[in-house]
């Protein structure tokens, strides 16, 4: 393409017979999206990691009496394990074996599938956020685009894992504080939307802690985020009003988690701080099996697929860079550098 060409806008040769195609595409990319997932969530088989099963699904197959107790994992003596999750999983086993689908292949597909379904709409929802609030439709036109065929995003998505629910959890609770904010996109966001919007907000993030405990850290970096923000755009008073509805959101999910914990070990179990003292404080998730602080870097290398995989890692520094100040890098960041120093991966 000629400066020339470029300064008119015009489409090098080269790529012109692909704009009408992706054109038209594009207003379809939701619909071919369910599609994708779907094929995908049909097409998955057992689970991406160990946890994912023995954790959640073995755990709800107790408490339907289907498995022995003496069968569990040690984290359930332990009472190291979450039960939201497992509590989920019962009750829509429960549901499917009441309309006639106790096949337990169809079962976990059916999980799959509301799962990548539910990570989609956060997606696209996440999407026509980035679009509306910075004034360029290509940045949310690139996250479509990605989220649908960008091949790891579909097949991590429709994971009925812990680490899947948490992060959706949170994308979604993280969304709607995104309107509290000025700061918190390029453009001035709506306001906060209501009352409800911010007891909803801290409820979905305060879940995302009781699916999986790690989530904490990031929660952390939000919450500093958000005290630094507060100082330069809120008056005490409204500071005051808006921890208030958000501690009610939170306290509501906390309730909720203990309840969940409660249900699944037969007593009321402090299930948080057991993992803290069993996993970090005794380190006996090392027996498991320890990885170097650059695992997550090569792993990422590798499975993302070279030179692709190599793109995504610079435009990954370069965004939390260039976004230093975002809410997004805040969280990011005391997250992946608890996960580095961990030694078990």
């Amino acid at each position: 393409m000629n400066k020339k060409s470029r300064a008119n806008g015009q489409t090098s040769p080269t790529f012109a017979p692909m704009k009408p195609l992706l054109a038209r595409i594009q207003p379809h990319l939701f619909p071919i999206g369910l599609v994708v997932y779907a094929l995908t969530a049909w097409f998955s088989e057992g689970y991406h990691h160990p946890d994912e099963h023995f954790q959640i699904l073995e755990f709800a197959n107790y408490k339907l009496g289907r498995t022995p107790e003496a069968d569990l994992p040690w984290e359930y003596a332990a009472q190291i394990r979450p039960g939201l999750q497992p509590m989920l999983a019962y009750g829509f086993l429960r549901a499917a074996e009441a309309v006639g689908l106790s096949n337990p292949f169809t079962q976990i597909f059916l999980l799959r599938l509301l799962t990548g379904w539910l990570c989609l709409w956060v997606y696209f929802r996440w999407a026509h956020w980035l679009s509306s609030t910075s004034g360029e439709e290509r940045l949310g036109n690139w996250l479509r685009w990605a989220v649908v065929f960008l091949w790891f995003v579909p097949y991590l998505s429709v994971r009925f894992s812990s680490e899947n629910w948490a992060g959706l959890m949170f994308a979604w609770g993280v969304l709607g504080l995104a309107q509290s904010f000025s700061r918190f996109a390029p453009a001035p966001p709506p306001s906060w939307g209501g009352v409800g919007g911010g007891v909803a907000s801290a409820f979905l993030l305060a879940l995302s802690f009781f699916f999986r405990f790690q989530m904490g850290f990031a929660l952390l970096g939000l919450g500093a985020w958000m005290v630094w923000l507060w100082r330069q755009e809120k008056s005490p008073r409204q500071i005051l009003a808006q921890l208030g509805w958000l501690l009610l959101g939170a306290s509501t999910a906390a309730i909720l988690g203990i309840w969940a914990d409660a249900w699944l070990y037969g007593k009321p179990a402090f299930t948080a701080y057991n993992y803290f003292t069993a996993n970090i404080l005794e380190n006996k998730a090392a027996n498991w099996g320890t990885s170097p602080w650059w695992f997550y870097f090569a792993q990422s290398l590798l499975t993302a697929v070279p030179p692709l995989s190599v793109l995504l890692l610079l435009l990954l520094g370069r965004g939390l860079w260039q976004e230093r100040r975002s809410a997004l890098v805040w969280c990011l960041m005391p997250f992946l550098l608890a996960h580095i120093a961990v030694a078990h991966k």
